[in-house]
């Protein structure tokens, strides 16, 4: 799922900031999630180079010195429980979704994606439910921007 999820992030990424041949794996290596939504997010094409890779750069870098504090440290911290930290993946998702959700649409999408992986959570196997909401989200945008022929509304970014 994770590779499905980078991959589109990859396409994105490539058609956004054209980058040469020789910085695209450099580049594979740091499209996550918050470089991907920086970027994005930017208006000015400069400002979506400097989120990108600052972002990708800051999360690769950070990420690899706390995994060594976490191997060398980790049993002195204690039981990870108790840090409360199984609500950050959540806080930071919400943290990058939020600033996107500036019109109807992008805020409608985030609503029915929502509920769609909440009811199905009970009723299919761990991870599906945000795949079925992916391809809801895709079709419903697909269909909003192409199908219908309506304008969409400005400055809306799945």
């Amino acid at each position: 799922m994770l590779g499905i999820r980078n991959g589109i992030y990859g396409m994105q990424i490539k058609a956004l900031l054209r980058p040469s041949s020789r910085r695209i794996p450099l580049m594979a290596q740091i499209t996550i999630d918050e470089s991907n939504a920086t970027a994005t997010s930017q208006d000015i094409l400069a400002e979506q180079h400097r989120g990108f890779w600052t972002a990708g750069v800051g999360v690769y870098v950070l990420w690899n010195l706390f995994t060594l504090v976490g191997a060398l440290a980790g049993d002195a911290m204690g039981d990870p429980k108790q840090w409360g930290l199984d609500g950050a993946a959540c806080a930071a998702f919400l943290g990058l979704l939020w600033p996107r959700l500036k019109s109807r649409d992008p805020i409608a999408i985030a609503v029915v994606s929502a509920a769609i992986t909440v009811i199905t959570i009970p009723i299919v196997p761990p991870g599906i439910p945000v795949i079925i909401a992916a391809l809801v989200t895709a079709v419903v945008w697909e269909w909003r921007h192409h199908g219908d022929g309506a304008t969409p509304d400005e400055g809306a970014t799945p």
